[in-house]
């Protein structure tokens, strides 16, 4: 596999861990991807302060100018920087394919339900009107780009 297509996977996993819950953050330092006209990429330093389930980040640029950006956008160094910060024990060396994204509806589950009472839960099949979801990384985060995730009906939790 090719280092663009490693860095690329990289990445995913990396939005993926850091979306699955709405995290705050003080002003974390970040670099983010930029364009040019002529196609350049740039690095613009911001202070991260949110990210959001749907893989939005609120950003605040030099001089206080605040946006919302996708976490996609932040290089590749900033992404693990965050991941380290919120997660100390993630292990970035296995394959995305020993991960699942199990959505787990908010009305039969609190958010801090154990990982193996949602993995039982999506085992067993346990309700059919509102069922535990599991989904690859890519799945996941196309569902999420597209906007067809019901980031308000599930809680959301990468899993081994």
């Amino acid at each position: 596999m090719s280092i663009l297509k490693q860095t690329e996977k990289l990445c995913s996993l990396a939005v993926a861990a850091l979306c699955s819950r709405k995290r705050k953050f003080q002003a974390e330092p970040v670099f983010i991807k930029e364009f040019d006209s002529e196609g350049t990429v740039h690095l613009t330093r911001v202070l991260l302060t949110e990210i959001y389930t749907n893989g939005q980040c609120v950003v605040t640029y030099p001089y206080d100018n605040e946006e919302q950006r996708s976490l996609a956008d932040l290089c590749l160094d900033s992404l693990l920087h965050l991941l380290h910060l919120v997660e100390p024990e993630f292990d970035l060396t296995c394959s995305l394919d020993d991960y699942g994204v199990y959505a787990y509806p908010v009305s039969r589950f609190s958010r801090d339900a154990s990982d193996e009472d949602i993995i039982s839960d999506y085992m067993n099949n346990s309700n059919d009107e509102d069922p535990v979801r599991k989904y690859t990384i890519e799945e996941f985060l196309s569902y999420i780009n597209d906007e067809c995730f019901n980031d308000l009906g599930y809680w959301v939790r990468l899993l081994k």
